[in-house]
């Protein structure tokens, strides 16, 4: 359901509110360099970038701009939210009306004619976003390979025909050809919108039907995580285990209504989640303790600091570690970021010179720890902690 309206003065922003407001807003973040759009819409890479903003900056990262985000990014107070337009936050996602094949073979045919290597095949696969990024690049345009309406008019000479939609990497999973019929003895693809709480299920079935060997169970475990990649790497997709937009319609033919699915971050971190039963183990009761408050030299749940969180939870599933973060680094054997496992210990150099903080790797460039927002979840790519990291220890 899209809602078309003004918001309430003086209300927080939130995703889904476009206009210039939100449009000054991303243009800051990109001056302060997070990566994003700048295209007046608070979407999921607008999200994202705030909550990056908000944990390199001490503020909850939960990716709305409310007063105190406001006015640590823009250097003063919050104005009221004049934005006029906005997308129900719990709707699924609006449907795309589908691109006739020859629309992109035009593209790809102008693409051609200027000495771009491209197949005119009437889908936008990778050599298609290679060429269009090539010719932006080459024409001050934005290379983002988007055929917006300024990248259409530099290419085939003439405004974009009214109605016509824009032409990415998405429309190649945005056609009228039917689906597939599902395998014999394979569950059959649901009917059913997507929702929030039948992605991963939808997801499952869709893996099932293509004859991956998946449980349609509703846990994104190693199971799914390892289909997903084998979809992936056998349909030209990025390799990584998530099913984002692009993956997850090209397996259910029905849009994402709200972020990727992972194997963190979606399903929680018990069940088949867990690579080794210790490390299940040592993930759940990490996770009990999120929201516990950080204490300097804190080592039991009334508060933590960074090692005393490592040391106690690693005590309780009969692992002994050293109590300083440092200390720690000295245990275990070194892994190589790219080989990293969950419950590996990630180390930091934050307020002291060599490593001086500590937390334990999830999955998924994730790590949780205790910091001073408290036990919490983090991401080794965010700016702040990419430039701190310092190396990983397995100690199980």
């Amino acid at each position: 359901m899209i809602f078309v309206s003004t918001s309430f003065a003086g209300a927080t922003f939130h995703p889904g509110d476009r206009g210039s407001q939100v449009l000054a807003v991303q243009q800051q973040l990109a001056a302060d360099g997070y990566s994003l759009t700048v295209d007046g819409d608070y979407g999921t890479g607008t999200t994202e970038a705030i909550r990056e903003f908000q944990r390199d900056h001490g503020l909850t990262a939960d990716g709305i701009l409310g007063a105190a985000t406001y006015a640590a990014l823009m250097g003063s107070a919050m104005p009221d939210n004049m934005s006029s337009h906005f997308v129900q936050k719990d709707a699924p996602a609006p449907e795309a009306a589908p691109v006739q094949p020859s629309q992109l073979q035009d593209i790809q045919q102008a693409l051609a004619d200027r000495g771009y290597s491209v197949d005119v095949d009437g889908v936008f696969g990778k050599g298609t976003d290679a060429a269009v990024r090539s010719f932006q690049s080459s024409n001050g345009l934005n290379a983002d390979g988007v055929i917006g309406p300024a990248t259409y008019e530099a290419l085939m000479g003439q405004p974009m025909p009214a109605g016509q939609t824009t032409f990415s990497m998405a429309d190649r999973f945005r056609t009228d050809t039917a689906p597939a019929a599902p395998a014999d003895n394979k569950p059959a693809a649901s009917l059913e919108p997507a929702t929030a709480s039948n992605a991963i299920v939808l997801l499952q079935q869709a893996l099932a039907n293509n004859g991956y060997d998946v449980d349609v169970d509703g846990v994104f475990g190693v199971g799914t995580e390892n289909a997903v990649r084998n979809f992936q790497a056998s349909h030209g997709l990025e390799v990584d285990g998530v099913a984002g937009q692009a993956t997850f319609y090209e397996l259910t033919g029905k849009f994402l209504p709200s972020g990727p699915l992972r194997r963190f971050g979606n399903g929680g971190y018990g069940g088949s989640t867990m690579v080794a039963d210790r490390a299940q183990r040592l993930m759940g009761i990490a996770n009990q303790y999120i929201g516990v408050p950080y204490v300097f030299g804190g080592n039991d749940p009334s508060g933590f600091d960074c090692s005393g969180f490592t040391r106690y939870v690693y005590s309780a599933v009969g692992i002994d570690l050293p109590r300083m973060a440092d200390e720690q680094y000295n245990v275990g054997y070194d892994v190589s970021r790219s080989y990293l496992q969950p419950g590996d210990l990630v180390f930091f150099t934050t307020y002291l010179p060599g490593v001086s903080h500590v937390g334990i790797y999830i999955g998924n460039n994730q790590f949780i720890n205790a910091s001073n927002s408290g036990v919490s979840i983090d991401s080794l790519d965010s700016r702040y902690w990419s430039s701190r990291y310092v190396g990983a220890k397995r100690v199980m």
